[in-house]
């Protein structure tokens, strides 16, 4: 399928502005467009699962995705919601290993997809592409491994505390003194990032909501008491850790 000349320049942009991609000549990121396809993922559609052939890479240039891992009983364990500028599927260019993750759309998406066999030849041909990826992965790995350290190791309350205060900088809005977080996330869904249930996930809020800490409203939820919520964190450096990875 041609691609529209708006649609191109869109392609370019995030390309061009993609953290792994810097300090690349012309040549490099011509390559790279001409190479892009655009693909459309209606919500609930994946983009790619667990175990699956990984022959590309994904940049998502409209829309959400949520990045999550899953057991073999079916259990799913969400770690995070991404969204336009965010790259996908990187790992598949170390070796030929199946997917780790799963990658699903959770309203329509649009992603450049990007053959791993052209990024490895530019990465062959320009050594400074895999260097920035390199520092890249080490960021992601280091927040995804304390992530799921503080699942592990700390208690539900800390760990809801934890993907609240996440929410304020993928979602936060500052409002009337209080920070209103516009999310669609469901009580269930709080329970798939936490490793809980929906019911254990609603004990704590509605302790919050007494407390007037964390309140839900008719977009989503309110903090009402920023320095009470950091407080539920079982440890201050936890405070610094970032969503996504």
């Amino acid at each position: 399928m041609s691609i529209q000349s708006d649609v191109l320049q869109q392609i370019t942009k995030l390309i061009t502005a993609a953290d792994w991609f810097q300090g690349l000549p012309e040549e490099a990121i011509n390559r790279l467009v001409n190479a892009a396809k655009l693909a459309t993922f209606s919500s609930n559609k994946p983009l790619y699962l667990m175990g699956s052939q990984a022959n590309n890479v994904f940049g998502i240039l409209s829309g959400k995705v949520e990045i999550s891992i899953s057991s073999y009983n079916g259990e799913e364990f969400a770690i995070c919601d991404e969204g336009a500028g965010y790259w996908l599927g990187e790992f598949t260019l170390a070796n030929d290993s199946p997917r780790i993750l799963n990658v699903v759309a959770q309203e329509e998406t649009q992603a450049v997809v990007i053959p791993k066999s052209v990024l490895n030849a530019i990465g062959d041909e320009f050594p400074l592409m895999y260097r920035n990826l390199f520092k890249l992965q080490i960021h992601r790995i280091s927040r995804l491994y304390r992530l799921f350290g503080h699942m592990v190791f700390y208690p539900l309350e800390s760990r809801l505390a934890l993907i609240a205060l996440s929410l304020v900088e993928s979602h936060g809005v500052s409002q009337n003194n209080h920070i209103l977080i516009k999310t669609e996330l469901s009580q269930a869904e709080l329970g798939k990032r936490t490793l809980s249930s929906r019911q254990s996930v609603n004990q704590i809020l509605r302790r919050w909501s007494v407390e007037d800490i964390f309140v839900k409203s008719p977009t989503g939820y309110i903090i009402k008491d920023l320095d009470a919520l950091k407080l539920k964190l079982s440890s201050p450096i936890d405070s610094k850790l970032i969503p996504g990875v």
